[in-house]
């Protein structure tokens, strides 16, 4: 696993020059070995000058973490070097012949295939007394021109125990990043090669140093807003109404909010270091669980609804959300579970599922009493008519004519509670039927419907045409009485000229809409809904015969259907009825229903 320090290395990029100053080995080891990795990872050529240690120290170390070393070496990847191989070639040292050196070493990698060059020196043998040592801040002070830009990145390794404090602030003055302990730190104290080699003027130095103070007081607003805005958040957090509770990656509690200890009756106290199964209420199976970790150590986020169990022991739901967080290496380090105690709200759907379900039941019985009772009247009915008729025909004239006219109103009566029950039943039957649903050719229902009104489409020389009509996902038998039943309307409530009734269909997103179109009589729109209840009538039976249930019929088909009706009607112009019904894929469609474009067709004068 990675250290912090190992993730903050892992940032670098090439072009970045930074001082490590250490006091013992392993906090040396623990900077630059993770270093070399990192540009083995990146497919950078590694380069490595060894003299606080020998190269076999080295060797071994970087072996000891699993570094192959021989192989790499072999192909040119690592380079183990000495002082004498690189800063004293010649037998001293020359700042701008070092720089070219590393010039000369970054094309030479990249030549060879490299991503670019990585180098890490330990910077002990300046302290020797070979001829250009004393030039050591030099050179350091002119890699900051060298670098930006370059396809390359140092570390220059100061053992504190062995150099002089007055080294070493020389050294933290001539890098931008520094390597102090377990942390890579930006530098404020870092000057340019300029200021360094004395080639600036005391004007220049003074705004360098007001240009870091403004940086510094910069920096310092920006850690203030953050601190700011992590103070606003934390209130947010402790004041929602919503449980919180953060988890470290293996599960243990590090935090929950005040409304995790009302929700649950749990003190913070008493969840910290544990595990959110405390919570468990046995109502969830082991699958639920397996796909809660499934989904969370895969990076997304896992939402359900839990029912968990609170410190009484009392149940309740909540909808939650659960959350991996991330580091800026992408490593999940915590869980974040946000939940809504939705308890009233379960508990109010579950009561409006049972009402539901106690219409449903009270309807269907509604249903089968109008189906029992119309069918059962049928056969007294029938005696009642049949004795009233046998009294017409025998006593007639014979007693008179006022029981003439009785006589007459009874006959009438029966017919009339005749055509009733037979509606009622019909009404009852397109509930009671199973819809058969498959692809139903618009254009073979109509004709059917047009074959079954040739009468009075011929007795009243009405005219009807109609578009290409489409095949739809619907009960044949019952959208062909759906459109018989508009197109006998059209052609009863008729005005002074003849009937001109026509069909159309269109499709409109997911559904197609059917409108049958008249010249008829129309409807005043204050009747809009009230023509659409069963029995209800708008004109007397003398003016139009009927009793008023079949628009009632046709709505009922449509919402069976799971489409809907309405109507559009100027009194004296006609009118429009409309229903849609739900496009569904069907085979060989592509999810849309086939459009048949056969030409505009008339039926009738």
């Amino acid at each position: 696993m990675k250290t912090e320090l190992a993730r903050q290395i892992g940032d670098l990029r090439q072009g970045d020059h930074l001082c490590l100053i250490y006091e013992e080995p392993a906090e040396q080891m623990a900077a630059v070995i993770p270093f070399v990795q990192d540009g083995l990872a990146r497919g950078e050529r590694c380069v490595y000058i060894a003299d606080d240690r020998t190269v076999d120290e080295v060797h071994s170390a970087l072996e000891a973490v699993g570094v192959d070393v021989p192989g790499l070496s072999a192909r040119g990847a690592l380079a183990l070097l000495t002082k004498r191989d690189a800063y004293l070639r010649s037998g001293s040292f020359d700042p701008e012949a070092m720089i070219a050196f590393l010039r000369q070493a970054v094309a030479d990698a990249l030549e060879a295939g490299f991503t670019g060059l990585r180098a890490t020196g330990e910077m002990t043998w300046a302290l020797g007394h070979e001829v250009g040592c004393d030039r050591l801040i030099e050179y350091e002070a002119l890699l900051n021109d060298f670098f930006p830009g370059s396809r390359a990145l140092a570390i220059c390794q100061y053992n504190r125990r062995r150099f002089l404090p007055a080294i070493v602030h020389d050294v933290l003055r001539t890098h931008p990043i520094a390597i102090l302990g377990d942390q890579v730190c930006p530098n404020p104290r870092y000057e340019p090669p300029r200021l360094v080699l004395g080639l600036g003027s005391e004007a220049e130095r003074v705004d360098w140093m007001i240009a870091q103070l403004k940086q510094a007081r910069a920096e310092a607003a920006g850690v203030w807003a953050d601190q700011e805005r992590l103070r606003k958040l934390s209130s947010v957090v402790e004041q929602t109404a919503d449980s919180v509770v953060i988890a470290d990656k293996n599960g243990a509690i590090e935090y929950v909010n005040p409304a995790f200890e009302r929700a649950t009756g749990h003190t913070r106290e008493e969840v910290l270091g544990k595990t959110p199964r405390i919570l468990k209420s046995g109502q969830h199976d082991q699958t639920f669980y397996e796909e809660l970790w499934q989904t969370i150590l895969s990076g997304r986020a896992f939402n359900a609804v839990f029912t968990n169990r609170k410190k009484s022991g009392e149940l309740y739901h909540e909808r939650k959300t659960i959350s991996p967080l991330r580091d800026a290496q992408g490593n999940i380090t915590h869980f974040v579970a946000t939940g809504k105690d939705i308890t009233e709200h379960q508990q109010a759907e579950e009561a409006l599922a049972r009402q539901a379900e106690e219409l449903a039941r009270s309807n269907a019985e509604l249903q089968q009493f109008a189906y029992v009772a119309s069918h059962d009247l049928q056969e007294p009915l029938r005696v009642v008519a049949g004795f009233t008729q046998l009294l017409a025909r025998r006593y007639r004239d014979r007693l008179g004519p006022e029981a003439d006219e009785f006589i007459t109103y009874i006959v009438d009566g029966v017919n009339r509670m005749q055509r009733l029950i037979q509606d009622l039943l019909t009404y009852s039957r397109v509930g009671r039927r199973n819809l058969r649903l498959a692809p139903t050719d618009g254009e073979v229902v109509l004709e059917h419907a047009l074959a079954d009104l040739r009468v009075a489409v011929e007795d009243s020389g009405a005219a009807v045409t109609h578009d290409a009509l489409p095949t739809v996902l619907a009960d044949a038998t019952q959208l062909g009485q759906l459109l018989q039943n508009l197109l006998s309307n059209a052609i009863k409530f008729r005005g002074p000229q003849p009937p001109r009734v026509h069909v159309s269909a269109e499709r409109r997103g997911q559904e197609w809409i059917f409108s049958v179109r008249d010249n008829g009589i129309g409807i005043d729109p204050q009747y809009r809904e009230r023509i659409f209840v069963i029995f209800q009538r708008l004109h007397t039976r003398e003016e139009y015969p009927g009793t008023g249930i079949g628009l009632a019929i046709c709505k009922r088909i449509v919402e069976r259907h799971g489409g809907r009706m309405e109507m559009e009607s100027t009194p004296g112009e006609g009118s429009t009825f409309s229903f849609t019904l739900p496009i569904q894929p069907m085979v060989g469609a592509q999810g849309r229903a086939p459009l048949r474009t056969a030409p505009e067709s008339r039926v009738g004068g």
